[in-house]
């Protein structure tokens, strides 16, 4: 399995791993322990059977095991140790251990039985022996010292599975001592009874196997193992095929010289797996980076040493010296090897392993010394007084009793100052900074010293190159490093609560180290780039009750050199009374933190209900909020519900509030806030971009990571959105921080609602008051023109837009003139005329009915001028015709609210309200005009013909009361020309002319052309335009 892959192992294999492996190793286990109590009974019943003088192998093979009193063993003698097959008792054949036992049953001590041996050829011959009593001596040789041995293996491996069973290390350990165990044990019995025989064969296989995946695994695993996590089994596959090639012979082969060279086999394996073991425990004592491997290692190679170094020798020897017996009091030294094992697996994880050692040491020492001078003493007396003192006397004994114990007083004293110096060479220096440090923490109190008092201690004692102390933040559930000598954090990186380093600590609740040389644990391999810029090795867990309230992580020594075993304890030591301080500091701080938090709440209710303006409780609300979850970025985004828009009315960005994006309605399809109000449940994400792409949204800012909004409710309405981000990709908004928001949201939301109530009312009486001076002030003038003017200054000042024109029917044309115009390039667009039915304005008279476009660029009918150039950006357009019952004059446009909002229902009728007024104002002055045009006209007239008659009657000039009649004639119709002619008989002679060229002079003589409109107006009689 590649590394990057192996964090995610199927879930079968986590079963066998975790469930199964356990288990079974439990089982194998208690397999054992029912071995030793059933070992002792079987020993028992065979002491009951005269001894042949000899141990009998399995296939009733005599055994070259000699007595430890040499000569004592008739058949053993006999053989001289040569392979020899038992077939017959008194010429009673025997073919198995059973009938055998039968046979000698009904003998007794002291009795003399003739028994038949068949040599490897064939050969058969028989011999008298005599039937003994099988020596205490050798009971305690050959029973009692392997099945004790064995008994050691066997504790130490419980010990180890109850400590660990849920390493791998605390499962492989336990199965090859029980193995171990299990062999030692039932030896006797193999060569006896051989009632477990088969298990022992099973056993001796197996115990290869663990040896093998023991060495794969501990003191560290190897790359192959973390690469491939089942190859750790690996042994157990030649140990399950060498345990069942023994059994099937057992069974099917009855060649019983088969049997010796099977467990040959075994046993060559199990001397390789120890050779494999031996020689990667001494590769990772050398090779390793890592002290407490290195250490753990160097345990292991001294117990080995001290275990197996007799039994080498002894095997070396019988190569010079081959009739060399095997003493089982050699089996002695191998009880070493799983305690030296065990303390190497568990002193790393026991405070109190060393303490122990060290006084099983002492008191070892201690009752071999005792034993040794009882027995000098005695002996000594008794070889010169024994006449006079006799040992048997009571009182005698007790006086010597008391001598050594009151010598031993000043021994043990010495002996326990060179074992503890011995076990705890290097732990002085250490003890006493402890124990200054332990003084020292005590009177700290806020985290800070705390983290201080612990940087301080770690860097005076190991002055490693790089010290960084992460501490577990409640608030936004991350580990956070503390702040350095120069009072800022060691470093940027945070740790989420479930991050794969923080549940590896957890979990193992040790150090953890990594070196440069050394490949990450599995379940770090997701956190390699984090961990390598903090370019530390050794990671010290803070251990708390519930949750780790943090760690250390130290990068190399300044010096160079090494961390070694102590360097660790000393720092574990270290960190467990940090951890118990730093855990009270902040359970201290937590309750600080919630009663601010609830004062932040109180002030928040407070200060809603004694602010009135609707900007203040705005501020009021984010500095509140800022207080509890320091932010940067904040909005307070609002729902017009009858508009269908959202719209920030308070926007943060970066620490600095941009009014000019306040109150402008956000586009469609933009920013997260709309799902909020839609669904009306908070929304958090710990990457803003990718939540909106995912929810197919664009983003509503740039740079944020972190974004947190909860809805503001209202009852059963939400009216808005409070939402914050963040720009650090370490902040992640936790349950606890939303739920505070949310408190303070809710009571947002009913001030919101109350200030918007209270500024609409006020914005609502204003229009109000200026509807009513707008309508006074439009009858106090009847300039058409001055008028039109005020009507759009009224218009556009009563809805407070950016821009505005008003738009006249010329009656002549039917088309739009804009009469009035407001705002950027105001002049480029009087003037412009736009046909009725063209754009929103000749959209609003054809139809007759008010139009309101907001993001009117999107509507189909809006027309652009180009007149208008590119100054200005019309965004929100309302038209409103001025209209009397059915008849259209003209029509006014306002643009752009300039709070930013959009054009609301209540604004068209407000508008509609004042227009038909304003239509009013327009049409009394205009039929004003015309009145005074009318009877202006009149006066003209009659001053005209007054001229004319005067003329006529003054001077008889014709000519002349003609001219005046023309210039007349030509003002009031707004002609550039025109002709008087007279009618004669045959035709029209022009009399006077005004404006035309010469070209009419000669028809002042002759007649003028026939002319159309001229002649059909002689005829009727009525005037005609052309």
């Amino acid at each position: 399995m590649p590394p990057h892959q192996r964090a995610y192992a199927p879930l079968s294999w986590k079963i066998i791993d975790k469930k199964l492996a356990p288990a079974v190793t439990l089982g194998y286990q208690i397999l054992a322990l029912l071995v030793f109590a059933i070992a002792p009974i079987l020993a028992n019943n065979w002491l009951s059977v005269p001894f042949p003088g000899a141990f009998i192998k399995p296939g009733l093979i005599i055994s070259d095991i000699a007595p430890i009193k040499s000569g004592s063993w008739d058949l053993r003698e006999l053989t001289n140790g040569s392979v020899s097959h038992l077939t017959a008792v008194e010429d009673v054949e025997i073919s198995t251990i059973s009938e055998l036992e039968a046979a000698l049953v009904s003998y007794s001590i002291d009795d003399q039985v003739t028994i038949t041996l068949e040599s490897p050829q064939g050969e058969q011959s028989q011999h008298p022996i005599t039937l003994i009593h099988f020596a205490p001596l050798d009971q305690f040789f050959y029973l009692f010292v392997p099945y004790l041995v064995g008994l050691v293996y066997l504790l130490s491996g419980l010990w180890v599975y109850s400590m660990r069973r849920r390493d791998p290390t605390g499962r492989a350990f336990p199965a090859f001592t029980a193995s171990i165990g299990i062999i030692l044990a039932a030896t006797f019995d193999l060569y006896t009874t051989q009632r477990l025989s088969y298990l022992w064969t099973f056993c001796l296989a197996l115990a290869g196997g663990c040896l093998i995946n023991l060495a794969l695994i501990f003191p560290e695993e190897g790359l192959l193992v973390r690469r491939y996590p089942f190859f750790r089994w690996a042994g157990y596959i030649p140990a399950a095929l060498l345990a069942a090639a023994a059994l099937i012979v057992f069974f099917r082969n009855p060649d019983p010289f088969v049997f010796t060279r099977l467990w040959q086999v075994e046993a060559a394996f199990g001397c390789l797996a120890l050779i494999f073991f031996l020689g990667l425990t001494a590769y990772r004592r050398v090779k390793s980076a890592s002290p407490i491997v290195s250490e753990q290692s160097r345990y292991i190679l001294w117990g080995s040493a001290l275990s197996f170094l007799p039994v080498a020798i002894w095997f070396i020897l019988t190569f010079i010296i081959p009739n060399l017996s095997f003493r089982t009091y050699l089996l002695v030294p191998l009880a070493i090897f799983p305690v030296f094992s065990a303390y190497a697996i568990l002193r790393h994880r026991l405070l109190s392993t060393d303490y122990l050692a060290s006084r099983l040491t002492l008191y070892g020492l201690l009752t071999a010394v005792t034993v040794a001078s009882y027995g000098l003493i005695v002996t000594g007396l008794s070889l010169v007084s024994e006449s006079l003192l006799p040992i048997k006397n009571p009182f005698i004994s007790g006086f010597i009793i008391f001598i050594i114990a009151l010598a031993l007083i000043p021994i043990r004293t010495w002996m326990q100052a060179r074992i503890d110096q011995a076990f705890s060479r290097a732990q002085s220096a250490y003890r006493e900074k402890l124990q200054a440090f332990s003084r020292e923490l005590t009177q700290a109190v806020e985290l800070p010293q705390i983290i201080a008092v612990l940087r301080r201690y770690t860097s005076s004692s190991l002055h490693p190159a790089q010290l960084h102390i992460f501490v577990y933040d409640s608030l936004s559930d991350h580990y956070i490093a503390a702040p350095g000598e120069e009072d800022s954090p060691t470093t940027d990186l945070r740790f989420a609560s479930n991050s794969p380093l923080v549940e590896s600590l957890a979990h193992r609740r040790t150090s953890v180290l990594m070196a440069e040389s050394q490949t990450l644990p599995a379940a770090l391999l997701n956190e390699r780039a984090r961990l390598a810029l903090l370019n530390s090795h050794i990671f010290i867990p803070l251990p708390g009750r519930e949750h780790l309230a943090g760690w250390m992580a130290l990068g190399t020594r300044r010096t160079g050199e090494p961390f070694i075993d102590q360097d660790i304890r000393f720092l574990e030591s270290l960190a467990d009374q940090a951890a118990l301080a730093v855990e009270r500091a902040q359970v201290v701080a937590n309750l600080e933190r919630r009663v601010k938090e609830m004062n932040v709440l109180a002030r928040v209710s407070q200060g809603i209900n004694v602010t009135v303006a609707f900007d203040d409780i705005l501020e009021l609300i984010y500095a509140q909020t800022n207080q509890i979850i320091p932010t940067v970025d904040f909005r307070i985004t609002l729902h017009d519900s009858l508009s269908n828009y959202l719209y920030h009315v308070f926007y943060l960005e970066e620490d600095e509030r941009y009014n000019d994006r306040e109150n402008k309605p956000l586009p469609l399809g933009k920013g997260l806030e709309q799902e909020v109000i839609q669904s009306h449940r908070p929304l958090v994400t710990d990457d803003y971009e990718r939540e909106c792409r995912d929810r197919t949204v664009l983003p509503n800012a740039a740079g944020l990571i972190a974004w947190a909004g909860v809805p503001l409710n209202a009852g059963a309405e939400t009216i808005g959105v409070l939402s914050l981000g963040s720009r650090d990709a370490s902040v992640v908004y936790t349950s606890e921080q939303i739920n505070l928001l949310h408190a303070i949201a809710d009571q947002a939301a009913g001030a919101i609602v109350k200030a918007r109530l209270l500024k609409e009312s006020e914005r609502r009486t204003r229009q109000l008051t200026s509807l009513n001076e707008v309508a006074r002030s439009l009858t106090s003038t009847l300039s058409v023109d001055t008028l039109l003017h005020q009507i759009l200054q009224s218009a556009e000042s009563l809805l407070n837009c950016e821009a505005g024109s008003l738009l006249m029917i010329d009656e002549t044309t039917g088309e739009l003139v804009y009469r009035f115009v407001t705002g950027p390039d105001a002049e480029s667009l009087i003037g412009s005329r736009i046909p009725l039915g063209e754009g929103l304005a000749g959209k609003a008279v054809q139809e007759s009915r008010p139009i309101l476009a907001n993001d009117v660029r999107r509507m189909k009918d809006f027309v652009e001028h180009p007149e208008q150039g590119s100054t200005f950006d019309p965004r929100d357009l309302l038209v409103v015709p001025l209209q009397i019952k059915d008849r259209v004059s003209g029509v006014i446009e306002v643009v752009n609210r300039k709070d930013g909002l959009p054009f609301t229902q209540d604004d068209q009728e407000l508008l509609a309200a004042f227009t038909s007024q304003a239509a009013v104002a327009i049409e009394n002055a205009r039929l004003y005009t015309l009145t005074d045009q009318a009877l202006a006209a009149r006066v003209e007239e009659l001053s005209v013909m007054q001229r004319i008659d005067r003329e006529l009657n003054a001077s008889l000039n014709v000519e002349r009361a003609i001219h005046i009649t023309l210039a007349w004639a030509m003002r009031q119709s707004g002609a550039d020309a025109g002709l008087v002619a007279s009618v004669e008989k045959d035709g029209l002679r022009v009399m006077a002319y005004q404006g035309y060229t010469n070209e009419l002079a000669r028809y002042e003589i002759t007649y003028l052309p026939e002319i159309p409109t001229l002649k059909a107006s002689l005829e009727t009689g009525q005037a005609y335009r052309s």
